[in-house]
């Protein structure tokens, strides 16, 4: 009896260690799935006339779960539209919108033209962001209203007014790199890097680009580097600014493929985290 009581006992105990094993690997899996799980989010779309059913399959292909929609005529009226927009596009996860839009719960973000200040102080009395467009001239000013308000949370736009048209300089420019330098020094500081083609030149006979679209990674690399360098990953986001570049024949793929090239050999995880995992958090996204 005695050693059938033990050998219950034993077994109840190897029962126990199994089920403590499988229970700590089910948590080990479970976190490292969590790690693993990555939103894709074009941070920058501003649809003009274009339908959302045009863009949605082309995110999907190209393994994009959504997009911010952002401004483009910059009017409440504009916002109040994609605002309704996007309470019935599932895919349009955020609102980006002009000062004194509705409150509402797709509205993440509004967008502050420097030296709008007034627009930043909106956007943080109500808990957004301030997504702020400036030049490079202004990126030293930007960076002392930053500091000076540490409760801000701004996004820089157009990675600070970067140019890469041929005619520019071979390195960036040494005030726009001093200017992000600054930004970067700033906590409450993000960088959105979008629009690279929407001033591309048009293409050559040679075929300069894939498409009519006549650029070369060259003139973006050391740009984009040095927005990388400063910001990291975790503070540096994409987004594509399409359809704008139709203007100049550059599709929405291409707009991505010019990053994607400029930005370089990288980890996945640095990948993902610019191509989406950033927006998504800083934004506050709901996964799914």
């Amino acid at each position: 009896m005695r050693e059938q009581e033990t050998a219950a006992s034993a077994a109840r105990q190897t029962t126990r260690d199994f089920q403590c094993i499988l229970s700590q690997h089910t948590l080990r899996t479970g976190a490292l799935f969590r790690e693993a799980e990555t939103v894709r989010l074009d941070a920058s779309i501003p649809l003009l006339d274009q339908s959302p059913e045009t863009l949605w399959p082309i995110l999907r292909r190209n393994r994009f779960d959504g997009a911010l929609l952002c401004p483009w005529r910059y009017t409440r009226e504009e916002t109040s539209q994609h605002l309704e927009l996007a309470s019935r596009v599932e895919w349009l996860r955020g609102v980006c919108g002009a000062p004194g839009a509705p409150d509402h719960p797709r509205l993440v973000a509004i967008e502050a033209r420097w030296p709008n200040v007034e627009a930043i102080h909106e956007a943080t009395a109500r808990g957004l962001m301030a997504e702020v467009a400036c030049g490079m001239l202004s990126l030293g000013a930007v960076a002392r209203f930053a500091a000076g308000h540490p409760r801000a949370r701004i996004t820089v736009l157009r990675a600070g007014g970067a140019r890469f048209e041929p005619a520019g300089p071979a390195r960036p420019d040494p005030v726009w790199e001093d200017g992000m330098a600054q930004l970067a020094a700033c906590p409450n500081v993000r960088v959105k890097i979008n629009g690279l083609l929407n001033d591309a030149p048009p293409g050559d006979a040679g075929g300069s680009g894939p498409s009519s679209v006549g650029w070369r990674v060259e003139w973006y690399k050391p740009w984009v580097a040095e927005v990388l360098r400063l910001f990291g990953a975790g503070r540096a986001m994409y987004g594509s600014d399409w359809p704008v570049s139709l203007a100049k024949g550059a599709s929405w793929k291409e707009s991505l493929a010019c990053f994607t090239q400029s930005m370089g050999p990288r980890t996945m995880a640095y990948r993902e985290a610019v191509l989406g995992g950033t927006a998504e958090e800083w934004y506050g996204i709901p996964n799914g």
